[in-house]
């Protein structure tokens, strides 16, 4: 007799609705779904919680899609973001959690710090709008590029780029940031976000350094934009 198959699990830190408040669909009203675990540690961390997966209950898809439906119910979101942490961990629970959710009727958003083009390319159904979080050194402790690069090539016809700016920030780095997304495509959306200032000493970059970074972008890409944590300012989640 067959053993009956335990139903696949991934670490969820939380699920709510909000504003998004990075990036090209700031504003827009979505649910965000939030995976526990990362593979980076970057010193700016905004959910330093959600880099542990052990601390997080492991949810299955059903309850996943049960909170969706409850949550849609509750202000009509627009979208849904899989947020973390680092979804792409997790790409086999992602290729049965994106099509039940586009089955929804949802736009699927996937907010990803763009390290891992191997787990990218493994999911059978895309998202329908990438978020990529590209790391500078400074932050991330270690460089990032040549995966970066093949990342935004997997996608570039659906995805965005951020880049946190702190007081670290070096204009080397920022310059090949700006140079490794024109590898990809000079047309993705690039924005430059200031860092939240924090308690554990993170600070912004200087506006004259942000400036500088601005430049730098719209010699090489065609729509490049500063714009800051606007969760923050509305205080929100």
């Amino acid at each position: 007799m067959k053993t009956a198959r335990r139903p696949a699990r991934a670490p969820i830190a939380e699920i709510f609705v909000s504003r998004q408040g990075e990036g090209l669909y700031c504003g827009q009203r979505q649910i965000f779904i939030r995976f526990a675990g990362c593979n980076l540690n970057c010193s700016y961390c905004d959910e330093p919680a959600a880099r542990d997966a052990s601390a997080a209950r492991r949810a299955t898809l059903k309850e996943i899609l049960k909170t969706v439906d409850s949550l849609r119910r509750t202000g009509s979101p627009e979208a849904v973001s899989l947020t973390g942490g680092e979804p792409l961990l997790f790409p086999a629970f992602l290729n049965r959690l994106i099509p039940a959710l586009k089955r929804r009727g949802l736009q699927v958003h996937l907010e990803t710090n763009g390290s891992l083009p191997q787990a990218y390319a493994k999911l059978k159904t895309k998202p329908d709008v990438v978020a990529a979080d590209i790391k500078l050194p400074s932050a991330a402790k270690r460089g990032l590029w040549d995966a970066h690069l093949k990342f935004l090539k997997l996608c570039r016809a659906k995805v965005f780029v951020k880049t946190v700016l702190d007081s670290r920030a070096t204009l080397p780095e920022i310059a090949r940031a700006v140079e490794v997304t024109a590898q990809a495509g000079s047309g993705i959306p690039f924005f430059w976000q200031p860092a939240t200032p924090s308690k554990k000493g993170v600070r912004p970059a200087s506006p004259a350094f942000i400036k500088k970074a601005l430049a730098l972008a719209r010699a090489k890409l065609k729509d490049a934009r500063v714009l800051r944590q606007m969760h923050v300012v509305w205080g929100v989640k």
